[in-house]
């Protein structure tokens, strides 16, 4: 679906995506298949502080700024077992405290 978008963060977003899957492949031993995507997470990277120069000998800060980007794979098992053990721990119904009348 990435390779035909055109805008220009379709590519590296292409790369990781293709780089979490084989990670997970040949790491954890995972089908490429059953993997889906459970987070994307873009946060502030370093920032790379340049200079330019400006009239009358003066200089102006340039901030060169980047992102880091955190992918979490999924993979069908691990969500069917999640969906089991949360039907299994559901609580039953409580009483709340107002049905008791203190004396």
């Amino acid at each position: 679906m990435l390779e035909y978008d055109l805008r220009k963060t379709a590519g590296p977003m292409q790369k990781l995506l293709k780089s979490a899957v084989a990670n997970a492949q040949n790491d954890f031993k995972l089908k490429g298949e059953d993997l889906y995507i459970t987070d994307i997470t873009v946060g502030e990277g370093p920032t790379l502080k340049r200079w330019t120069p400006r009239a009358y000998g003066r200089a102006t800060k340039i901030l060169k700024r980047t992102s880091r980007i955190s992918v979490v794979l999924s993979d069908s098992h691990s969500k069917e077992e999640k969906d089991n053990s949360q039907k299994d721990t559901t609580p039953d119904s409580t009483k709340s405290g107002a049905d008791k009348k203190s004396k």
